[in-house]
This record gives C-alpha cells, sequence and structure tokens, in this order.
C-alpha cells in the first residue's frame, strides 16, 4: 500500500488544517534525496504525482501517477528528475496508453543512477535538455521503448509540441510524435555508464549495462554522447545514437513500440564516444538494427557496437555515419594477430572476443546484416577490428564503406568471412573514399573456411590506394585477401579502381583458392578473380623492412585443388621495382591467366610477373601483356639471386603457360629474362609482336625444358630491328640435360635489322635425349659479331635445323658461328640442316667465323646457301678439317 506523509504543497492553502491542493501534490521522502523528483506546475492540473513505497514487480518502488492523457499519449512535467543509486522508480502507464512523454523543465542534468522503469506495456519518452547521465548501476525496467533526448521538444505532426519551454499540453497531441526538435547552441550531453547485469543473450553471454525488452527500441538523441564503460542493448531490435551540435529537428518514426530516427544530413553533428569496453548490442534472433548519427565517432579501450543474428530471424544490420571521422582503436596489433587471425583461421573467433570494433553477421539460421559506414575519414590503429561473419548456411553481412576522404587502416582488419563448416556465402566489401591507406599489418579479407563462398572486395579510390609494410616477425600479411582455405568454397574476386596504386614493404593483395595455412588442408575451391585499374601509374616495390618474411605480391592463386582466378591489371605505367605479381598455382588447380594492359611497363630489382605452376601439379596459366609505349626489364634483386621478368615456369607437374606480349619496344637487360620454362609437362610458347626488340647483357628469352615433354617455341614478329648483345644474352628455346623432350623452335620475323653481338646467341640446343628445335629469322639483313651464334646443336639425337631469309645482307665477323652440329657428346645423333637465302653473305677475312653442321658420329647436316655473293667463305669438307686441325679426334671439331 502506498503512503503519504508530511505532504508538501505547492500553490496550495492550509485551512483549518487541510490542505486544499490547487498545484501539484507529491510525496515527501523518507530520505532526501527523493525530492530531486520535483514535478513542476506546467500541466495545469493534470501534475504528476510521486507515490512512495509501491510494491512493483515484487519490490518496493515509487511510482508516477497522474499527468496529462490525449489519446494513448500520456504526458509528465517536472522541474528536475533525478534517481538515486539504489532507488527504482516508475512511471505508470494507464490501460490504453503507448507513449509516455516526460520533460524536465528546469536548468540541470537528470542523475539516473538506479532504476527507472514503466509498470506498463507504454513506450517512454525521457527529455531533458540540460543533459541526462545514467551511472554504473543505472538500469531500465520497461516493456516497450526507451528514448533518452536533450532536445527541447517533441513535434507531434501539424499538431503542436510537447516542449521543455512551454506549460500546458495541446488538446490535438493524440497523434505519434514525428520528430525531436533542438534550439539551443549547444545541446545537452547524453552520458552512460551501466555496467548493471542485464540479463544473458542467446548465446548465454552475460550482459551489463541499459536494456529494453528484445525486439524494442532504445534511443539516445542528444549533443554529445559518451558511453564509458556503460552499455545499451535492445536484442533483436533497435539502438540509435544521434548526436547534434547546433539547432535542428530529427525526424521519429513510431510504429507502435518500433521507433526509429530520420536525421538530415543538414543537421550540424556532436561527438559519440565508446570507452572503457563500452557495449551497444542488437544481437537476438534476428541481429537487429543500429544506427549512430555524430560528427567525429569514436571507439576505444576495446568498445564494441554488436549486432549478430543469433537465431532464425534475418539481421538488419549496422550504420554508423558521421560528419567527420569515424574512430576504431584497439588494444594493439599482437592481441589483434593472435586474437582474430588464429582464432579465424581455427574457426573459433566471436564477437565476445576482446577488441574494439563493429560487428554484425550470423551464428544462427538467420542471415547476417550489413554494416555501413558513411563519413570523411575512416580510421582503424592498433588491432581495431569490423567484423561480419557467417558460421551458419546464411549469408554474411556486406560491409559498405563511404569515407568521402581517406579510410585509413593501421594494424587492424575489415573482415566478411565463412568460418568453420558453415555452407553460407561471405559478405562483400566495398569501400569508395578518395584514399585508401592499409599498412603496418592491416588487412582487408573475404575469406571463406567452409563450403560457402568468399565474398567480393570492391574498392574504390579516386585519387589513390597504398598498401604499405608488413610489421616483422608477424604472422599475417599487411593487404587485401579474398581466399578460400580448407574447404570447397569458392573466392569472392578483388576489384580495384583507383587513380595511383603503391604496394611496397611486404604488403600484398591476393585472391586465393586452399591458402597455405598450418593445420588447414589445402583443398579450397575456385579462386576469386582479381582486377585492377589504375589510371595514372601503379608502382609495386619490395623494399622490406628488417625481419620482414613475406615478398611485396599481387596474387591470384591456388593451392588447392580449386582453380586458380585471374589476374587483370590496366594502367598506363606499371612499375614492378622487385616483389611479385603471380597467377599461379601451388596445388592440383590449374593456374588462372593474367592481362596486362599498360602505357610503360618496368620490371626490375628482381621483380617477376609470372603465371605460373612453379611448385603445383596443375597447368600454369596464359601471361598476355600490352604495353602502348614500352616494356623494360633489367636487373636482379638485390642480392642477386632473383632476376627481373616475365614468366609462366613449370617445375613440378604441369603444363607451362603461353606468354604474349605486344609493345612498340621491348628491353631485356641486365640479368632479366623472359620465361617459359618446364621441368615436367610441356613448355608454354611466347610471342612477342614489337616494333624492336632489345636483349642486352644478359637479358634474355627462354622456353626451356628439362623433363619429358617438350619446350614451347619463340616467336619474334618485329617491323624494325633485333639487337642482341653481350654474354649469355639471347633467345634460348633448348633442353636440359637428363631431359627426354623435344626443344622447342624459335623464328624471328620480318624486321629490318637483326644483330647479335658480343657473345650474345640465338640457340635452340638439345642436352638431352630429345631432338633440337628450329631457327628461322626472315629479316633484311642480319649481323653477327665478335663470337655471335646461331646454334641447334645436340649432344645425341638430331639437331634442329637453322633457315634464314635474308632480303639482304647476312654479315659475320669476329668469329661468330652458325651450327647444327649433332652428337656434341659422342652418342650419335644426325646433324641439322642450315638454308641460307641471301642477296649477299659476307664474312670478314681471317676472323674465324664459321657456318658448319656437323655430326660427330652421325650424318652431319647440309648446308644450302642461295645468293648472289658470297665473299671470304672457304668451303671445306670433314676430311679436310681433319687434316687442318691434325687430329682425327672428332671433339677437336668446333672450330671456333
Amino acid at each position: 500500500m502506498a503512503t503519504i506523509s508530511q505532504p508538501l504543497v505547492a500553490g496550495g492553502l492550509r485551512v483549518g488544517g487541510v490542505v486544499v491542493l490547487v498545484g501539484v501534490v507529491w510525496v515527501a521522502p523518507s530520505h532526501p534525496t527523493l525530492a530531486q523528483i520535483t514535478p513542476d506546475r506546467s500541466l495545469r492540473g493534470e501534475d504528476s504525482v510521486v507515490i512512495r513505497n509501491v510494491n512493483i514487480n515484487g519490490s518496493l518502488a515509487d511510482r508516477i501517477d497522474g499527468g496529462a492523457t490525449r489519446g494513448s499519449n500520456l504526458f509528465h512535467s517536472f522541474k528536475e528528475f533525478n534517481i538515486n543509486d539504489g532507488q527504482r522508480v516508475y512511471f505508470n502507464s494507464p490501460v490504453g496508453i503507448e507513449n509516455i512523454f516526460s520533460r524536465v523543465t528546469g536548468t540541470d542534468p537528470s542523475d539516473i543512477l538506479g532504476t527507472l522503469g514503466v509498470e506498463g506495456g507504454a513506450n517512454l519518452f525521457f527529455l531533458n535538455p540540460n543533459g541526462i547521465i545514467f551511472g554504473e548501476n543505472a538500469a531500465l525496467d520497461v516493456r516497450g521503448s526507451f528514448v533518452a533526448t536533450t532536445a527541447n521538444g517533441i513535434q507531434f505532426g501539424n499538431q503542436g509540441f510537447f516542449s521543455a519551454k512551454s506549460s500546458g499540453v495541446s488538446p490535438l497531441l493524440t497523434i505519434n510524435p514525428s520528430a525531436l526538435f533542438f534550439n539551443q547552441i549547444t545541446p545537452g550531453r547524453i552520458e552512460n555508464s551501466s555496467i548493471t547485469p542485464a540479463g544473458v543473450n542467446l548465446l548465454g553471454a552475460s550482459l551489463q549495462g541499459l536494456r529494453v525488452p528484445d525486439g524494442e527500441s532504445l534511443l539516445l538523441v542528444g549533443g554529445d554522447i559518451a558511453l564509458a564503460g556503460g552499455g545499451l542493448h535492445a536484442l533483436g531490435g533497435e539502438v540509435e545514437l544521434a548526436g547534434l551540435a547546433a539547432p535542428g529537428t530529427v525526424g521519429l518514426n513510431v510504429n507502435r513500440n518500433n521507433l526509429s530516427l530520420s536525421v538530415p544530413d543538414s543537421v550540424a553533428r556532436a561527438d559519440i564516444s565508446l570507452t572503457n569496453k563500452a557495449v551497444v548490442s542488437t544481437s537476438g534472433e534476428g541481429g537487429g538494427e543500429i544506427q549512430v548519427w555524430g560528427r567525429r565517432i569514436s571507439l576505444t579501450e576495446g568498445s564494441q557496437i554488436v549486432a549478430m543474428t543469433l537465431g532464425s530471424q534475418t539481421g538488419t544490420g549496422l550504420m554508423v555515419d558521421a560528419s567527420e571521422s569515424v574512430e576504431l582503436i584497439g588494444s594493439g596489433f599482437r592481441q589483434f594477430e593472435q586474437t582474430f587471425i588464429a582464432g579465424g583461421l581455427s574457426g573459433q573467433i566471436r564477437p565476445s572476443n576482446p577488441g574494439t570494433g563493429l560487428f554484425t553477421g550470423t551464428v544462427g539460421t538467420g542471415a547476417g546484416g550489413a554494416i555501413a559506414i558513411n563519413t570523411k575519414q575512416l580510421i582503424l590503429r592498433d588491432g581495431a577490428i569490423i567484423f561480419s561473419p557467417t558460421f551458419s548456411e546464411e549469408t554474411g553481412g556486406n560491409l559498405t564503406i563511404n569515407a568521402s576522404d581517406s579510410v585509413e587502416a593501421i594494424g587492424s582488419g575489415l573482415f566478411t568471412s565463412t568460418l568453420s563448416s558453415a555452407a553460407g556465402t561471405a559478405g562483400s566489401i566495398v569501400i569508395d573514399t578518395r584514399r585508401l591507406i592499409v599498412r603496418d599489418g592491416a588487412i582487408i579479407t573475404s575469406a571463406t573456411l567452409g563450403n560457402g563462398a568468399g565474398g567480393d572486395i570492391v574498392i574504390n579510390a579516386s585519387e589513390s590506394m597504398e598498401v604499405l609494410r608488413s610489421l616483422p616477425n608477424a604472422l599475417i600479411t599487411t593487404g587485401l585477401f579474398s581466399s578460400t582455405v580448407g574447404g570447397p568454397g569458392a573466392a569472392g574476386a578483388i576489384t580495384i579502381d583507383t587513380r595511383r596504386l603503391i604496394i611496397r614493404g611486404g604488403a600484398q593483395i591476393a585472391t586465393q583458392s586452399g591458402g597455405l595455412t598450418v593445420g588447414i588442408p589445402a583443398n579450397g575451391g575456385q579462386g576469386g578473380n582479381l582486377t585492377i585499374r589504375a589510371s595514372e601509374f601503379m608502382e609495386m616495390r619490395n623494399d622490406l623492412p628488417k625481419d620482414v618474411i613475406f615478398p611485396t605480391a599481387l596474387l591470384s592463386g591456388t593451392e588447392g585443388s580449386g582453380q586458380g582466378g585471374n589476374l587483370t591489371i590496366s594502367t598506363p605505367l606499371l612499375r614492378v621495382l622487385g616483389g611479385q605479381i603471380l597467377a599461379s598455382t601451388g596445388g592440383t588447380g590449374d593456374s588462372g591467366d593474367m592481362t596486362i594492359e599498360t602505357g610503360v611497363l618496368i620490371v626490375k630489382n628482381g621483380g617477376i610477373i609470372a603465371a605460373s605452376s612453379a611448385f603445383g601439379e596443375g597447368d600454369g596459366g596464359k601471361l598476355s601483356i600490352t604495353a602502348s609505349e614500352s616494356v623494360q626489364l633489367s636487373g636482379k634483386s638485390p642480392d642477386t639471386q632473383i632476376r627481373s621478368g616475365l614468366f609462366t615456369d613449370s617445375k613440378i607437374r604441369g603444363n607451362a603457360g603461353d606468354i604474349t606480349l605486344d609493345t612498340p619496344f621491348l628491353l631485356v637487360q641486365d640479368g632479366a629474362r623472359i620465361s617459359a620454362e618446364t621441368s615436367a609437362d610441356a613448355g608454354g610458347n611466347i610471342t612477342i609482336t614489337a616494333d624492336r626488340v632489345e636483349l642486352i647483357n644478359n637479358g634474355q628469352i627462354r622456353t626451356t625444358t628439362a623433363g619429358h615433354e617438350n619446350a614451347g617455341h619463340i616467336t619474334l614478329k618485329v617491323q624494325e630491328g633485333v639487337l642482341l648483345a653481350g654474354a649469355d644474352s639471347g633467345l634460348f628455346a633448348n633442353t636440359e640435360i637428363n631431359s627426354s623432350g623435344n626443344g622447342g623452335s624459335i623464328l624471328v620475323k620480318n624486321p629490318t635489322t637483326v644483330v647479335i653481338r658480343d657473345n650474345a646467341r640465338i640457340t635452340v640446343d638439345s642436352q638431352g635425349t630429345g631432338e633440337g628445335g628450329n631457327i628461322e629469322i626472315r629479316t633484311d639483313s642480319l649481323t653477327l659479331n665478335n663470337q655471335a651464334t646461331l646454334t641447334a646443336e645436340t649432344i645425341s639425337n638430331r639437331g634442329g635445323d637453322i633457315t634464314l631469309l635474308l632480303e639482304n645482307l647476312l654479315l659475320m665477323q669476329r668469329g661468330s658461328l652458325i651450327s647444327t652440329t649433332a652428337g656434341t657428346a659422342q652418342a650419335g645423333g644426325d646433324g641439322g640442316n642450315i638454308t641460307i637465302n641471301a642477296g649477299v653473305i659476307v664474312a670478314v677475312p681471317n676472323e674465324n667465323n664459321d657456318i658448319t653442321a656437323n655430326a660427330f658420329s652421325g650424318k652431319g647436316g647440309n648446308v644450302n646457301i642461295t645468293t648472289q655473293g658470297l665473299y671470304n667463305f672457304t668451303i671445306r669438307s670433314r676430311e679436310e678439317i681433319q687434316s687442318l686441325l691434325d687430329t682425327d679426334d672428332l671433339s677437336q671439331f668446333d672450330t671456333r
């Protein structure tokens, strides 16, 4: 039973000991703090009454009766409203009431240190323009939704306002509220530090803080909003936070107990901060919905915003909208590395793990909700995470970021993943910004460790994208990754559109099937495609920090049974200054193809561009390059162990892919190489279309085989000139020792001039048991100078043929050689034929230039020459050579 003792009367008269009430009656507390709930007289005879010691839900509490009823709306007004620690205060909700509106008209903020509730099912709107503070032991006990706001008033369509500055209540305020209006220069602040126990979620995890019933709405709308360790929970419902920094109006949508906000872009925003492990959560049967609007929105010290789907309902998702910045700061990179990477790869990662971040996704049978971030600048640092996984058969949520200025991830992560044995598809990641920076251990990844497919990653960075620096001794690589690991799910694609793309310091961008991970079988579905469009340039540098073991790389590949994805690059300038661009297979699946369209391609310092089967059993992919100006390949890595170049090699099993190159000018120099070699199955072909080709100082084009299958062919379609200069420079279609495959052929077609000098070579030699390939050169003039060679030699089988179709001149100088000698190991084999058709053939006198078609134990080949002039050659038989050398030791027949 309620008791009334020592009543205090506002605006009344005492007549003969009887109090005549003309204003507000309320109950004086037995403790001093109850006086902090002070009704005012603004409702004009419909004022609020506070009744003490009422039994509510089995415990004593203070109940607020009275107020002004308008239809299904009930209005209360107070001069001040505070709840002490341990105090329980409930608004009475008579039958038929759907919304309770409570305002504070005084000048002090409200301290809610105990329990604020509603006895009934009505929604509660609590308005104090001066500020609202929820203490550590604050709690909500409501059956409907709850709104705490420091707005100056609540608008009811065109029927009027319920304002903290006006008296009375219009009789027209019977409809649902439509907006919250602010007219203060600096709206009041809302703080929440509540950590009072608030039950458990569907997974049994304990909750702390302010909680509304499952499926209901919890809204905080004010100036600055600070959650200092406090929790906000509406499981399967809705939590919305909006901070305003200036006068404005926020739309309010009411559908019975479902409340939501409409915040115009034109409204000036205030700051919203979550610190000290603060949590905002709607994780429930459905993931619920969370929306946050502010100027600078920050999460630090392990704070989280979570909207996970734990049951069968579809999640709505999480939206963060900041006019200036969103900043997430974690507890350090190493914790991020251990908790989220190791946990993620084992399928044990959960949003309940410690760490600052935004989380959606699905653990239940319902689809996960999306994450959407709209801001000027997004910053993730020190292990913060944005994560949308799926642990089930349902689709995970997408992650969409629109940042008008920049997105910067530093030692942090953005993930959408299918984990463990899940069959659901991972959500996609879409980032639209001016500048994207991913550095110092940060990763952006959409991965599948289960049966479901990985999501796509789409980057639109209008000015630049930088992927920089892996950290020393780290378990993970800085970069962007779309992969499938250990399951049959297909990896998603990565698509990047930017003006300038820079990858350096051991950072990587990769789509991969069956990624190599300790303890996880390399099965894997199909790899995703990797597409890059950089409108100004793309640059890779392998400038590794100390103790970084990962190379700078761009990778589309497979480590398992799945097909590797294709890799496509389009940019006016591509610089590969060390590091690797790979479309490869390290498993049984075939490599994807690589296509590069550029103006200028520069590869140096050990840079590699490859579509290969270097360490797998599948076939290598095709490598196609179109460069409208030039392709320049030069040098080796600083330790000289890695040649710069273009490769489609096959090392273990599988055919090497073809290389197709189209450019006006090709330069290969200083140890660089274009190679389609094979140690197992067939080698790939190399086809080059150019105006000019220069191979200088150990610059090579090769299609060698070291296995049982044939080497590929080399075809040069050149308009102007071919220059081969320097020791070990040249064209090579050879077979290696112990191989049984045949050598490939070399065709040089239609250049004006071909110059081979200074120990450069064109060879189709066979060092194994297979036949040598053929050489055919069609040109106006061919010059061999200073020990230049054209050879189609074989140690044990038939040598290949050499055919020279020259419109004008063949010139040989200073010990140059054309040879089809067979059986150089004295193991038999016939020499190939040499056919020369030239206008004039000239050898400079006394410089030991030779054309030979010998065989050591087999038949020598034929030398067929058609010319209008043959100068300074002496034709000799084997017997004549034997006599000149004064020996019948055939190993001396190398007349050079």
